[in-house]
């Protein structure tokens, strides 16, 4: 199944600490992205307001999603769009190194001609 991840980040104008609000994940999930992301990545979101969705509204609870979710976030936070053919899946750990995601029953037919 393939899923869009939609990040929204933009200053926060209240006087309170950022806001991080998903809409289809752990809230949990989100805010450790977040921190390895301001942590290992240099990016600043505790001025920002935090929206992530994933189009069409589904609940995302598979830890895979870290990595997409890493990257919208950046996306939005750089305002600079992710290459339309991109396609990602991974754990992140709080090292930022991606973990190695089980894939049961993904198989991926080889060309021919490979053996």
């Amino acid at each position: 199944m393939l899923l869009e991840i939609q990040a929204l980040v933009s200053p926060s104008y209240l006087q309170i600490a950022a806001q991080a609000r998903p809409r289809a994940s752990k809230p949990q999930r989100l805010l450790q992205v977040l921190a390895v992301l301001e942590r290992r990545a240099g990016l600043a979101f505790s001025q920002h307001d935090v929206y992530v969705s994933v189009a069409g509204g589904m609940r995302v609870a598979e830890p895979a999603v870290d990595l997409p979710l890493a990257l919208a976030l950046a996306s939005a936070r750089g305002d600079a769009p992710l290459p339309a053919s991109l396609a990602s899946f991974g754990e992140i750990g709080l090292a930022a190194r991606c973990v190695r995601c089980p894939t049961p029953g993904l198989v991926r037919p080889r060309p021919r001609g490979w053996g």
